[in-house]
């Protein structure tokens, strides 16, 4: 239990932190000065998965947030963190990736939804489900045999490939 008070206050502590930067902005409309700030303050303000979506252009950083976010709900507090943080910014710097945009397009309108979600309910449910599943797999296998088989045969249609959300999800892979 003090373990979920303390994040809970480290949580409330960048909350008030992110407010005074934006009563600051909308009060004296000095951009530079809190952006600098927020900057300056950003591995104790925001999460690693809050500085990757905001790492890259566009929707290139919400759709890494989106991949790799469930993994990465702390901030940086450790040398160790920020070093193979810095890492994964250069790789991903440096990876060839091409969203059309039509692909563009639908991750727009998926992170506009997003705002309509609970997305951390989501992620719990999803988490818990997975749980279940690895708690007995072999029972969860042989109740949904006939679910996952057409699930498989759906994954691999011409049909599901062509799709939005197949080449968004072949892009994730």
């Amino acid at each position: 239990m003090q373990k979920c008070k303390y994040i809970a206050d480290l949580k409330a502590e960048r909350l008030i932190a992110i407010r005074g930067c934006l009563t600051n902005l909308t009060e004296v409309y000095d951009i530079e000065r809190e952006f600098d700030y927020m900057q300056s303050h950003r591995e104790s303000m925001l999460t690693i998965k809050e500085q990757m979506a905001l790492a890259f252009p566009g929707n290139y950083g919400l759709f890494i947030a989106m991949h790799f976010g469930r993994f990465l709900s702390e901030t940086i507090d450790t040398e160790e963190k920020r070093t193979a943080y810095h890492q994964i910014i250069d790789f991903l710097d440096h990876v060839a990736l091409h969203i059309d945009p039509e692909l563009e397009e639908f991750m727009s309108t998926v992170f506009s939804a997003r705002e309509k979600i609970d997305t951390a309910l989501i992620e719990q449910q999803s988490h818990d489900h997975m749980s279940a599943v690895l708690d007995d797999t072999q029972g969860y296998l042989d109740s949904h045999h006939d679910e996952i088989e057409q699930y498989i045969q759906f994954k691999l249609s011409d049909e599901f490939k062509a799709s939005l959300v197949g080449r968004l999800q072949d892009k994730m892979l």
